[in-house]
């Protein structure tokens, strides 16, 4: 009963029905943690119970520590369902607790057991919630994608459905991970959700779990920062002081609320929110390292380069020790935008390399195309045309991000720079006007989209640079009016250089003519482009127009598509009375908006009113007849090794988990018996990761006791000489060690503290080195791993985040012809026929059993291929083999089945047969579900009244079913 009132959020009832019946005298008073000799199962899973109430609804993770057995405690004369229970929330404690990436590594390799003991039982709702604290330490990690993999594993599972806490969980973690790949309107929808369920179960932490979130897609989409800051504020009030509450949901308020405040210039209320936060945040290390890197934004805004560097330092120096994955896109980003604004270019090129390959391992889709187009930025200063214009392309194939208005200004100020570059370089040659007119265009549109989104320093700045690079000969007068408004900016936010810039400017510029607007079209690429565009985003322009001016009555856009050439009307809104006027965006759009307003209405006011809204419309339609670009990958099955053979369930299983994690940074564990192919499965993880076009460095356990490990692997220092190591050797890519557990004990506890702060000290140096490259390794089984040849389960548990288990030939035998095939190809030599094998040979070599796996199939075919002859074609035949293969012969029966004996009882009746079947599983997915009659219904497919009618006909009692276990 208690379970089922947990998870109908009854969380108050259940508090007064458990917490009398758990005694703390059980607990142990060394170590806190509840002693379980002498223990029942029931009174263990009495206290488990209590853990998961106190993990999941109270968060508080340390005080349900002390309800669970020690970590070392025997629990096997328990039943597996208490064992899983017990695992389960004992990695869910690690995982709410996670401040290093030992703690978060152990807590995955705990929900790992509890996952293979309940799917053991088929029990759904504990996998389910194995998944959700999966998902949470995958989000801790930086893991995006796996994280998003988890939630949906999650939410097939079903248990949101009659479980409203787990469905709280599900939304609040569904939220970010959507909004950091930029599918902002799914995370807007799961937000909405965790909301109503918090309303309906009135937990108040949720509810400001939901609007921190609210806030959160507001910074990130461009709404008005007022909007942010109002959204965000609710949501530190709710949520600033409680003590149930996790830290990142107020963590991510607070980024929202400075980041607006950032944006309109509110320089002394952005500290102070920085600071209130740090206040709020402390002891949460994440948190903290997070708001001083908002402080060096800070710095950048107001202009003071050196102390952002200095700031940034310190930002690096707290970001090592975390075990979160804030150094990675994140600081990189500020580390090229620093080096930028101080003119070391090939310093700012490196981090944003390193940025944009860290946010594609991690998943953030926002900072791949931020590192993008900053990357233009920095290449076109150089002169590096090429490059930004890859940079640019590869930034379209996110075409969704067009509609975003933040990136829609980054946009626009990258084709800028980039036309910039072609107007002034090379500096011998005379000014390329059109260029530099385009550039113009690319700072006005990008002027525009900052200040749609109240963004007025970057806003001004964009006026000032499209100015100045607007050649004498063609200023449109539309820019005086931005460069005043920007003057203004300046001086109310005391940016001297800036302010004496734009008055130069303003004192060499025509008169404003404003009765003149119709020669000029400010671009602006923002491009409402997601499929289909036109409906929704012109309509939502065309609503815009017809608010900000009170005499426009009627609008209607026509646009030349691109491969149509046919006019079309898109929309076509009011009744379009009165004078009509149309304005044309030229070449290459053909767009042509028509205006209709009152009569009373001056041509020009109108025109001028419109004037921000046009480019946004004509913009959006010429993106709308664009496709946008494929990415640029290669198809999976192309970067998989050769010999990679996956015909088998259990291998393309294991195929389908590589490609899953191909986006991931983590380590790898691979792991299976001597021969299965253990070497081969790491390089297809190195080839199909973000890191396949740098090395892989393979490290073979040979002369082990001869060689100085430690060195060969981190390097050495010698008479003042650095002498790299292999990991120097694979920066930016993969280090494959092979026999991992084999290695000396004091290599181990420098791999350890490697994976843990990301730099290693070579042999003869006090000095730590950054080293950037993902660690692959092969062991035996993961069952015995932790106590191999004295390998510290610290290292096993990080090196084990991501566990790959390779099958043994005994189970992928459908593998087994294709895999001689392959071995006969590669033996084939130039100008020779195709060698084959007969048919009586592949029977047998089907039914050995190959307690040597792959290796010895490989070898054996490759002995047998010496023995044959080439003329008239060279075959394979059974007496090429060894002895014992030509003994072998194949299974004659499949495993029997479970019901053979009730088959083959020829006394029974039919019915008596189906009733006997039918009330043991029953019973079974009675017992898995804890006698939950809706979850087991749901499990076998059938409604709740309908397994109530089919209990009482074969006599099944749902207590009785239990007791049984």
């Amino acid at each position: 009963m208690a379970s089922s009132l947990l998870a109908d959020g009854r969380v108050d009832d259940v508090v007064h029905m458990v917490e009398p019946l758990v005694d703390a005298s059980e607990r142990g008073e060394t170590d806190g943690a509840l002693h379980i000799s002498g223990q029942s199962s029931g009174a263990v899973r009495l206290h488990a119970l209590w853990a998961q109430l106190l993990c999941t609804a109270r968060f508080a993770p340390a005080e349900a520590r002390q309800h669970l057995p020690t970590p070392d405690a025997d629990l096997q004369e328990h039943p597996p369902r208490v064992r899983a229970e017990v695992a389960l929330w004992q990695g869910w404690t690690d995982v709410l607790q996670g401040d290093t990436k030992d703690i978060l590594a152990r807590g995955l390799a705990r929900l790992d057991r509890a996952d293979r003991l309940f799917e053991a039982l088929a029990h759904r709702p504990g996998r389910s919630w194995v998944r959700l604290g999966q998902a949470q330490a995958y989000f801790a990690l930086d893991e995006y994608h796996l994280m998003h993999h988890m939630l949906d594993e999650a939410h097939e599972l079903g248990q949101h459905r009659t479980d409203r806490v787990a469905r709280l969980w599900l939304h609040d973690m569904y939220a970010p991970a959507l909004r950091f790949q930029g599918r902002y309107d799914d995370a807007e929808v799961h937000a909405a959700r965790l909301k109503k369920t918090a309303h309906r179960i009135g937990r108040s932490r949720w509810v400001g779990h939901a609007q921190a979130q609210e806030a959160a897609l507001a910074y990130d989409k461009g709404a008005p920062p007022d909007v942010v800051i109002d959204r965000a504020t609710t949501a530190e009030t709710r949520l600033q002081g409680a003590t149930d509450c996790r830290p990142y949901p107020l963590l991510a308020a607070y980024h929202a609320h400075i980041g607006a405040l950032l944006r309109v210039g509110r320089w002394d209320e952005a500290d102070a929110c920085i600071g209130d936060a740090l206040s709020a945040m402390r002891g949460y290390a994440l948190g903290e390292a997070h708001l001083h890197s908002l402080r060096v934004r800070l710095s950048l805004r107001q202009g003071a380069i050196e102390q952002a560097r200095t700031q940034l330092d310190e930002v690096i120096e707290r970001a090592e020790r975390l075990p979160h994955g804030l150094h990675r896109s994140h600081l990189a980003l500020l580390r090229a935008n620093v080096a930028h604004r101080t003119g070391q270019a090939d310093a700012a090129y490196t981090w944003i390399r390193r940025a944009y390959k860290n946010a594609r391992e991690t998943g953030h889709r926002g900072n791949q195309v931020q590192a993008l187009l900053t990357e233009a930025r920095v290449a076109a200063s150089r002169g590096l045309f090429e490059k930004a214009e890859q940079a640019l392309k590869k930034a379209d194939t996110y075409a969704a991000y067009r509609s975003v208005l933040p990136f829609a200004a980054m946009w626009g100020e990258s084709e800028a720079a980039l036309a910039v570059a072609y107007a002034t370089h090379p500096q011998d040659a005379p000014r390329d006007e059109q260029a530099a007119r385009y550039a113009v265009e690319q700072y006005a549109q990008a002027h525009t989209s900052y200040r749609l989104h109240g963004d007025r320093v970057s806003a001004s700045e964009m006026a000032l640079q499209a100015a100045e690079q607007a050649p004498e000969g063609h200023r449109p007068d539309t820019l005086r009016p931005m460069l005043e408004e920007a003057k203004q900016t300046f001086e109310a936010l005391g940016c001297d250089e800036q302010r004496i810039r734009t008055h130069a400017v303003l004192q060499e510029w025509p008169e404003y003519d404003s009765s003149d607007l119709s020669h000029w079209s400010v671009t602006l690429c923002t491009a409402w482009a997601e499929a289909p565009p036109e409906q929704r985003s012109v309509t939502a322009v065309c609503e815009a127009l017809l608010g900000a001016h009170p005499d426009v009555d009627g609008i209607r856009i026509t646009h030349r598509l691109r491969q149509a050439r046919a006019s079309c009307v898109v929309t076509d809104m009011g009744t379009m009375e009165g004078h009509i006027t149309t304005l044309h965006y030229p070449a290459p759009s053909n767009a042509r908006l028509v205006v209709s307003y009152a009569s009373s209405a001056p041509l020009p006011a109108v025109k001028e009113t419109l004037q921000p809204y046009l480019p946004v419309l004509l913009m959006a339609l010429d993106r709308a007849s664009k496709t946008p670009a494929a990415v640029l990958d290669l198809p999976h099955d192309s970067r998989f090794p050769d010999g990679f053979v996956a015909e088998s369930a259990s291998m393309k299983t294991l195929k389908r988990h590589i490609e899953r994690i191909g986006s991931s940074h983590s380590p790898v564990l691979v792991t299976g018996a001597p021969g299965t192919g253990k070497t081969l499965v790491a390089r297809a993880v190195h080839a199909l990761s973000e890191r396949r076009d740098a090395p892989l460095m393979v490290v073979e356990r040979i002369d082990v006791q001869q060689r100085d490990w430690a060195a060969h692997l981190f390097g050495r220092l010698e008479d003042g000489t650095y002498v790299p190591g292999v990991l120097d050797k694979a920066e930016g890519g993969s280090v494959l060690l092979k026999a991992v557990h084999r290695l000396p004990h004091a290599v181990h506890e420098q791999l350890l503290r490697m994976l843990n702060t990301g730099c290693v000290f070579p042999v003869g140096s006090d000095r730590c080195r950054s080293v950037d490259v993902r660690l692959l390794a092969t062991a035996p089984s993961d069952e015995t791993l932790p106590s191999t040849d004295g390998m510290p389960d610290a290292l096993a548990h990080r090196l084990g985040i991501i566990t790959l288990q390779v099958p043994s030939l005994e189970q992928r035998r459908e593998d087994i012809p294709v895999l001689v095939q392959h071995v006969l190809d590669e033996l084939r030599t130039p100008r020779t026929p195709l060698a084959t094998i007969t048919q009586e040979a592949l029977d047998a070599l089907l039914a050995y059993e190959w307690p040597g796996n792959v290796r010895q199939l490989r070898n054996e075919v490759e002995r047998a291929f010496q023995s044959v002859r080439s003329e008239p074609a060279p075959q394979v035949t059974l007496d090429a083999f060894a002895a014992p293969i030509r003994e072998a012969t194949r299974p004659h029966a499949d495993t029997p089945h479970p019901y053979d004996t009730l088959l083959n009882d020829d006394s029974l009746a039919l019915s008596e047969i189906l009733a006997r079947t039918e009330r043991a599983a029953i019973e079974h997915v009675l017992r898995a579900h804890d006698g939950h009659i809706s979850a087991s219904a749901e499990a076998l497919g059938i409604s709740r009244q309908g397994l109530y009618k089919k209990m009482k006909r074969l006599n099944v009692d749902a207590d009785s079913a239990i007791a049984s276990s």
